[in-house]
């Protein structure tokens, strides 16, 4: 079967996967922006398997909770599910952490630290809600330019695109 254009195959989307977007917050917007927006042409099977495209409403969801993120913290790999989520994945040598939006009223996550291997932390946040989880905002502080991983929690950041 033969796609358009418009439509990704999955060796071309493999080039693009995990892209690191490690620019300034504009343009770091710009450039997640556009791959976020390339997942929506994914063709069925994309993964090898019976993998589907996000939906609008995930693409929207991730686009929108990167607009919010803290201008010090580095731009997420951007890595698709076969389920349709979108997850937002921040990698170092000291901790690990995932966003994952799949189009419903909440995104996911999940994280861990190399000085705490055994903990990890999870949850729902519903789109509704107007702070994040304390544990989530320490970890996503973990990932700040230039900053040491830290074993304090400090206070969580408001979601503006929240209502």
């Amino acid at each position: 079967m033969a796609y358009g254009d418009d439509v990704l195959s999955a060796n071309a989307f493999r080039k693009t996967l995990g892209k690191v977007v490690t620019a300034t917050l504009s343009d770091r917007n710009v450039e997640a922006y556009a791959v976020i927006d390339n997942l929506l042409k994914l063709a069925p099977g994309w993964d090898g398997y019976n993998g589907h495209a996000p939906t609008p409403e995930a693409v929207a969801q991730a686009k929108s909770f990167i607009a919010t993120m803290p201008t010090d913290m580095r731009g997420p790999e951007i890595e698709p599910s076969g389920d349709g989520e979108i997850n937002l994945v921040w990698r170092s040598a000291a901790a690990y952490l995932e966003i994952g939006f799949c189009g419903d009223q909440q995104f996911s996550f999940f994280g861990k630290t190399k000085s705490v291997p055994e903990e990890r932390i999870f949850g729902d946040v519903p789109l509704s809600a107007n702070r994040l989880p304390l544990a989530l905002h320490w970890l996503m502080k973990q990932f700040a330019d230039g900053l040491p991983v830290r074993e304090t929690i400090t206070e969580p950041v408001s979601l503006a695109w929240a209502s």
